[in-house]
């Protein structure tokens, strides 16, 4: 599914690019942790605050791109998982 689901094997460049992906999805994981009060890594409340926000944003058009995929299985599986990211880490900001 990744990537559209067009390639049976990654390329070197996407999985470089899945490898940079993860990393944006760890911080993604500590942003939201910060914002439920469950963790205390990054003491900057500035920076989490504006991060969970760019996420916002990040995972919302994500989740656009899902919708208008080429690849079935990216709109079945990956439309929900970022709406479901929208969703969670607007609970998270607001909460």
């Amino acid at each position: 599914m990744a990537w559209g689901g067009e390639n049976a094997k990654l390329s070197k460049k996407l999985r470089i690019s899945s490898f940079i992906s993860s990393l944006i999805l760890v911080y993604a994981s500590v942003v939201l942790l910060e914002k439920a009060g469950l963790v205390n890594i990054i003491d900057n409340n500035t920076a989490i605050n504006i991060s969970a926000w760019i996420y916002v944003f990040v995972f919302g058009l994500s989740t656009l791109g899902n919708i208008t995929s080429k690849s079935k299985y990216e709109k079945i599986v990956m439309t929900p998982v970022a709406i479901y990211l929208v969703v969670a880490f607007l609970i998270a900001i607001v909460g």
